[in-house]
């Protein structure tokens, strides 16, 4: 893992593609569970463990494994799966390490009285997922073979995609 981390931060700083990752189907499934109980810290820190969890996990899951199997089998790149897996994880579960002091910070927001550092969390949450998207972007450019303007429609989409389930399925619980 140690080895891995510096190629992870290389992939979120988009100086490298999922094809320089190794090839390891084990990896790919340790970084999508590591994903998966960051994404938990985090809702812990801000109490939404409540009774929309499990939709949630299901959710990002499916986002995690399932869309890029079937982007990458619908373009013909079945064979990139894992390295891909291991790239949309891999930057997930930084981004969510990255997210967590801010959802310490704000998760007593007020937002008829917001505290000056939790506008600044807020602020810099923003950043981070604007930055997330972009590597979300570089992450399909590579994987699918897109022009980037089209991974950044990809991954602008399938963004408001994952979000609009897991509120259907929070509404449904």
């Amino acid at each position: 893992m140690a080895s891995l981390l510096p190629l992870l931060w290389q992939l979120c700083l988009l100086r490298i593609g999922p094809q320089d990752l190794p090839y390891s189907p084990a990896l790919s499934r340790a970084l999508v569970i590591a994903a998966l109980a960051a994404g938990l810290l985090n809702a812990a820190a801000t109490d939404a463990l409540g009774q929309h969890l499990l939709p949630r996990l299901l959710v990002t899951l499916a986002f995690l494994v399932a869309v890029p199997w079937l982007l990458l089998q619908l373009r013909g790149y079945g064979n990139r799966l894992a390295q891909t897996v291991a790239a949309i994880a891999g930057s997930s579960l930084l981004y969510a390490l990255a997210f967590l002091p801010l959802s310490l910070l704000t998760a007593d927001f007020d937002p008829a009285e917001p505290q000056p550092a939790q506008v600044l969390a807020a602020w810099i949450g923003l950043f981070l997922t604007g930055w997330k998207l972009v590597i979300n972007a570089h992450i399909w450019r590579h994987a699918l073979g897109l022009p980037f303007a089209a991974a950044v429609l990809l991954a602008v989409g399938l963004l408001l995609v994952q979000v609009g389930f897991a509120r259907l399925l929070e509404g449904a619980g």
